[in-house]
């Protein structure tokens, strides 16, 4: 597995002022998996007439499974563009019919090129995903998402459409492209936003004990999450905001209305960031909620996640 890390503010078209440049995402599925064997209908007899199941293609089959990813997480669908489709057909094809393999193939290699010359030329975001041998549109999306890097492209917030291409052919018999992009005048995303997506569980806890926990948030704006620096993300303590918990744990604590930082030193958009700190029960019994929010340091709270430990504290 390969994938290639956005493209620096270098690659910005003329004219475009989105910050903190233009991202282009190129992002290669070279997925060496057990291939399935194509599905068969089954057709039973009996006198009893039934609806046609709905038929849908191949490639609007990874537009509805990408958009079901993204919708898990809270973020809107990708349109069907007709460019990027135009574009990710024609690559599948340079993929299908030659010995080359990535993101640099054919006689138009550059990704970008690719898109303007299928129309796609008044772009904000370019994002492109390929990947080979997957006999089904279940099973690429799957592969896709089971790299971070792969995955963070079609959970990327930035995008707003897509184009699926798929071709037969070559060394790995399947080859499939999937262009996301974004044009200038589409409303953009908030560059700061979160959505949950795990924390540990707590267990009842005695006085005075303490007890490991995490909270697992994706980043679903624009703008880079960082762990140090002037702007850094914490996990901050809300209900009260910013008031000195009950729960903190000295010396683990950044501060006593401080639980967290970042596990990671940057988290890009798509990507899930971890946040993992101490909770210490209190010397007084009884059932407590803990709630927490993240929160840019000197710049913004983020929107109220409904993050909450539900804590019962037993003599």
């Amino acid at each position: 597995m390969e994938a290639w890390r956005p493209w620096p503010g270098r690659a910005r078209r003329p004219g475009t002022s989105e910050g903190p440049g233009t991202l282009v995402s190129l992002l290669l599925a070279l997925c060496v998996v057990l291939l399935a064997p194509l599905a068969t209908g089954a057709f039973a007899t009996g006198s009893l007439l039934t609806a046609p199941a709905r038929v849908v293609s191949p490639l609007a089959r990874v537009v509805e499974l990408t958009n079901a990813e993204r919708r898990a997480v809270g973020l809107a669908p990708l349109a069907a563009n007709g460019q990027l489709a135009r574009a990710a057909q024609g690559y599948a094809e340079v993929l299908a019919t030659s010995a080359c393999w990535g993101h640099a193939c054919g006689a138009v290699p550059d990704f970008r090129q690719r898109l303007v010359d299928a129309g796609y030329a008044d772009w904000r975001y370019l994002g492109e995903n390929v990947a080979g041998g997957q006999r089904t549109p279940e099973l690429v999306v799957a592969a896709w998402m089971a790299s971070p890097a792969h995955r963070a492209n079609i959970l990327h917030p930035a995008y707003t459409e897509i184009g699926v291409g798929l071709a037969y052919g070559g060394r790995l018999d399947i080859y499939w492209a999937q262009e996301f992009g974004a044009q200038r005048g589409d409303a953009p995303v908030a560059a700061y936003r979160a959505t949950w997506i795990a924390q540990a569980p707590v267990a009842p806890l005695a006085p005075g004990v303490s007890v490991r926990v995490f909270v697992d948030l994706q980043n679903t704006g624009t703008a880079t999450w960082v762990r140090d620096g002037p702007r850094p993300l914490r996990l901050g303590t809300d209900g009260a905001r910013d008031r000195a918990s009950a729960f903190a744990t000295p010396g683990e604590w950044l501060s006593a209305n401080r639980p967290a930082e970042l596990v990671q030193e940057r988290v890009s958009p798509g990507y899930v960031g971890r946040f993992a700190f101490t909770l210490t029960a209190p010397a007084t019994p009884g059932r407590y909620q803990e709630h927490f929010r993240p929160v840019v340091e000197g710049e913004r709270w983020l929107d109220d996640l409904g993050i909450a430990f539900e804590i019962d504290v037993r003599p």
